[in-house]
């Protein structure tokens, strides 16, 4: 029998190739079909998956990744558990905490207090702040409301008196006596409400 390093070299291996082993002393041929077979008994699948260390962490032909403690996974489809799905990272985009937090690519968001919801509506334990799945926005425990609509003030008056104070008059009798202090007082307020709406326009919280 001639040694195998004088043999001639394989133009390509195939499944169905065969190749000398010995068993109990005896020399026998045996093909790669029959070693992968083997292999795969063994806990090494080239078709199914390949593992190591007695299934500590396996990978399979779908892209999936496993580990025997269950403290990550990788699955085909993109998920990612760690933990024991202590977090959970799916393939949607979805995100979940077993820890009580839950994070879902409808867009729910729910914690200790705080509830963000997919139909757009929030809520908060403490109600200081609520809004509605239109967008609707309510504090202090007050029902979410919409954006509420105003008109715009024009202030006609011709601009008298000190920003931002107004001034007293005291002669209820004779107009005349304290008109400048009354138009000064009419100028100023209304300019003063016009700040208010433009400060409230910025916010979004009115508009006309």
């Amino acid at each position: 029998m001639p040694k195998i390093s004088a043999l001639p070299a394989s133009a390509g291996a195939a499944g169905t190739d065969i190749f000398p082993t010995v068993k109990a002393g005896v020399t026998q041929k045996t093909t790669i079909d029959q070693v992968i077979a083997f292999l795969a008994a063994s806990g090494i699948n080239f078709t199914v998956s390949v593992t190591w260390a007695a299934t500590k962490i396996s990978v399979n032909p779908d892209g999936s990744l496993a580990w025997a403690n269950g403290a990550s996974s990788l699955v085909s489809d993109g998920s990612i558990s760690i933990n024991g799905a202590q977090l959970l990272l799916n393939a949607d985009g979805s995100a979940s905490f077993s820890g009580g937090v839950n994070i879902t690519l409808a867009g729910n968001i729910t914690g200790a207090g705080c509830s963000l919801n997919a139909d757009g509506s929030a809520t908060f334990a403490n109600t200081i702040v609520q809004i509605g799945t239109a967008g609707e926005l309510g504090f202090f425990s007050q029902a979410p409301a919409a954006q509420q609509t105003v008109q715009v003030l024009t202030n006609n008056a011709t601009s008298s008196g000190t920003q931002d104070q107004i001034d007293d008059f005291s002669d209820l009798i004779v107009y005349a006596n304290d008109a400048q202090a009354i138009h000064n007082d009419i100028y100023q307020l209304a300019e003063k409400v016009k700040a208010i709406y433009a400060a409230l326009s910025q916010y979004g919280l009115i508009t006309v």
